[in-house]
């Protein structure tokens, strides 16, 4: 599972804005290449085998898709194109010159997140893969 989120975010942080294909283009049944549909029956029948329900299965695929555009288009394509001053504005529930700019304002959350060390794309996405195998492990529990 490791490996089809990282072959995914590979082939889809080499073209962003093809995650929003879908927004901006109508496209026709037979123009949909058959990888298209295989990709998807390839992942619920892992999904399925390792013990999740059909149902289940259609929703961690979602999750983890989700996880994967959402990194690909608000943390790898801004990351990839920014510079050092701009990197620490994308990860950050709050930046720190932010916080800095409005020291009256009560915000001890934010401002302990803004002093965390700041992760690279990778190692942030690496934290998404994370918490979507501690999805799937839950769901395959036994007796859940």
């Amino acid at each position: 599972m490791r490996r089809c989120c990282q072959g995914a975010q590979e082939q889809y942080r080499a073209a962003p804005r093809a995650t929003l294909i879908s927004l901006d283009e109508r496209v026709t049944p037979g123009e949909v290449h058959p990888a298209r549909l295989k990709q998807p029956e390839d992942t619920l029948a892992f999904l399925c085998v390792i013990g999740l329900s059909p149902v289940d299965a259609i929703r961690v695929r979602a999750r983890l898709l989700l996880g994967v555009f959402a990194n690909v288009l608000l943390v790898d394509y801004r990351y990839d194109r920014g510079d050092e001053t701009e990197r620490p504005f994308i990860r950050r529930p709050v930046p720190a010159p932010l916080l800095d700019a409005h020291p009256e304002l009560n915000l001890p959350n934010a401002r302990a997140a803004a002093g965390l060390p700041l992760l690279s794309g990778d190692e942030y996405f690496d934290q998404l893969v994370d918490d979507a195998l501690v999805l799937i492990e839950h769901k395959v529990r036994p007796g859940r």
